[in-house]
């Protein structure tokens, strides 16, 4: 029976660090990229809870580069700035290259933090 526990702990682990989308604050933007700390905590088995690194050149897709407000009929558009909670989904693989147009074998991994994209303003 401990051997399975043993397992389920890997698996648990595994599935913790496969990361798929998460929340984050802008803390600077540049051009058409931002870098951003991760909302929320991570904790090792035993650990103590931490925050993420921040992860810096997140690409902003064009849909996520304004906020709109809504005064009766009138919409304003106001770019992304530091400060704002934004939606960052994790692309399945590594993407340095992909982002510059180039279509390579990406090295091992997949969804990690750093290969993430801004897709919405919340």
């Amino acid at each position: 029976m401990g051997s399975l526990k043993f397992f389920e702990g890997i698996i648990d682990k595994k599935l913790l660090d496969l990361h798929t989308a998460f929340l984050g604050e802008v803390l600077s933007v540049s051009g058409d990229t931002a870098k951003v700390q991760p909302l929320g905590l991570t904790k090792e088995i035993g650990g103590e809870a931490q925050s993420y690194a921040p992860v810096s050149s997140v690409p902003i897709t064009n849909q996520a580069r304004y906020k709109f407000k809504v005064n009766g009929e009138q919409v304003t558009a106001k770019p992304i700035e530091r400060g704002d909670i934004v939606i960052c989904v994790c692309c399945d693989r590594d993407i340095t290259e992909a982002k510059h147009g180039k279509n390579v074998l990406p090295p091992i991994g997949h969804h990690t933090m750093s290969d993430c994209v801004i897709v919405g303003i919340l």
